[in-house]
């Protein structure tokens, strides 16, 4: 191990340790001078790519035959909308995943807006309208779960309202 002085390719500059072979360490300085951030500008990067994908959104099921539509990611620019679209935000909303997530989801938990849609007899049309506010702005949603493919599936049943100027 040795500390080295490294001048990033973001024009800032810092003392950092090195593990390794000698010429494993000259590559990794090399790299760092070339194409590496600070650890600052490299966070600053991250979230101005995540910024520019915009709010993440997935949809799930639940036992009892509810659609739950779910922000947690990026929502803060849309956070007025959300809350004019009848989202509610919670310190805590599951996070989309796998199988372990569910199996573990106190330890998958993030905040985030949820819609909460019950069966009723304008469900369809209300999922219809959130799929096209959600697709319009080209925002990413996922169906991760049964219950999002019974999310895609409404959507597909009442084709007729996707994309209307009824919703």
């Amino acid at each position: 191990m040795a500390k080295y002085d490294i001048n990033y390719s973001c024009g800032h500059s810092a003392r950092i340790d090195l593990y390794g072979p000698e010429r494993d360490r000259q590559r990794k300085i090399a790299w760092f001078e070339s194409d590496g951030h600070c650890s600052d500008c490299y966070r600053d990067k991250k979230r101005t790519e995540e910024k520019a994908v915009g709010p993440t959104f997935y949809a799930r099921g639940t036992a009892a035959g509810v659609v739950e539509i779910i922000c947690y990611k990026n929502s803060y620019d849309i956070k007025d909308q959300l809350k004019e679209r009848g989202y509610l935000f919670y310190d805590e909303v599951p996070a989309p995943g796998s199988l372990a997530t569910a199996l573990f989801a106190e330890r998958y938990r993030v905040p985030g807006w949820m819609l909460t849609l019950a069966a009723g007899p304008d469900r369809h049309a209300r999922i219809a309208a959130e799929a096209n506010w959600i697709y319009g702005h080209k925002w990413k949603l996922s169906a991760q779960s049964t219950l999002g493919a019974t999310f895609a599936n409404m959507i597909e049943q009442r084709s007729d309202l996707v994309g209307s100027d009824q919703l």
